[in-house]
């Protein structure tokens, strides 16, 4: 928070109209530095969580030359320029919604009825007794605050309790929220960067000019992509051939959900997602 009324002040007058922010999750496991943010700038936000090549032992923020630890650093964008942001896990979901009833910080208690182990098994048609390690990054969550999944974000399980159904989420799921099991493989991961590319070629960006691309993937995409990693920015590149991208890994990804007239939801924490954003400007309008 303290950071973001920092950018605010900064900006002055001049509103802030994008904002890109860096954090070390390590040290703020959950969704209070997006809370922050939000209660703050009122506009789109995008980044993602620093990394440190899977040892999960600290990771840092680069500002003025100095790497900091358990630090958010966060670029606040004004003036005239456009934008359009996209995000997009690629999962595909599975049975119906349940309503979330029991819920504290990263642990995923109860699910309409259900402990969330039972919940998830009973998507899966799969017994919770024979869920394994292998199951995780594979099985996902979609949430939303309505049943219809609107303005949905995405949750994986990073472990789970058989004893008391408890599954572990990185990131926090809410009491009240709509979840829905969603199962992933290489090949839906890679469609959903199709499904980014389409957020951010709307109706509402038909005048839209990009001339810079800043790309963030979830370094478990990385890691469940192996070799095929680098197929992402070749979808990229399909449809913007000579945009300069430049981009990381993260271990969370920060991006509101694009709406089909351009608009944009509140800003959320993602787990395994793809974020696009596209800087540029508006082209003038032909003469009739």
């Amino acid at each position: 928070r303290r950071c973001a009324e920092a950018v605010k002040a900064a900006a002055g007058a001049a509103p802030v109209r994008l904002a890109m922010v860096l954090f070390d999750a390590l040290a703020s496991p959950d969704n209070r530095v997006i809370e922050g943010i939000n209660e703050v700038l009122d506009c789109p936000v995008f980044g993602g969580v620093t990394s440190d090549d899977r040892k999960m032992e600290r990771s840092l923020v680069l500002l003025d030359g100095e790497a900091r630890g358990d630090a958010v650093a966060i670029l606040g964008m004004c003036g005239d320029f456009d934008f359009a942001l996209g995000v997009e896990n690629g999962t595909c979901p599975v049975g119906d919604v349940g309503r979330v009833e029991a819920a504290e910080g990263n642990t995923l208690k109860r699910i309409d009825g259900l402990s969330a182990l039972d919940f998830v098994a009973d998507r899966l048609g799969k017994p919770a007794e024979s869920f394994t390690l292998q199951d995780i990054g594979v099985v996902n969550f979609q949430c939303s605050a309505s049943p219809d999944m609107r303005d949905s974000l995405y949750r994986s399980f990073s472990r789970w309790d058989k004893e008391t159904g408890a599954l572990e989420t990185f990131g926090p799921v809410e009491v009240g929220q709509y979840v829905r099991v969603a199962l992933v493989t290489s090949d839906e991961l890679l469609a959903g960067i199709e499904g980014v590319l389409d957020d951010v070629n709307t109706e509402a960006d038909r005048d839209f000019e990009p001339v810079a691309a800043f790309g963030i993937s979830c370094a478990g995409r990385k890691w469940f992509l192996g070799p095929r990693f680098s197929e992402e920015i070749e979808a990229v590149r399909t449809r913007h051939q000579d945009l300069p991208i430049i981009g990381f890994p993260s271990l969370g990804e920060v991006s509101p959900r694009r709406r089909p007239d351009g608009s944009y939801s509140t800003n959320f924490f993602h787990n395994v997602s793809f974020v696009l954003a596209l800087l540029g400007s508006t082209r003038p309008a032909r003469a009739e």
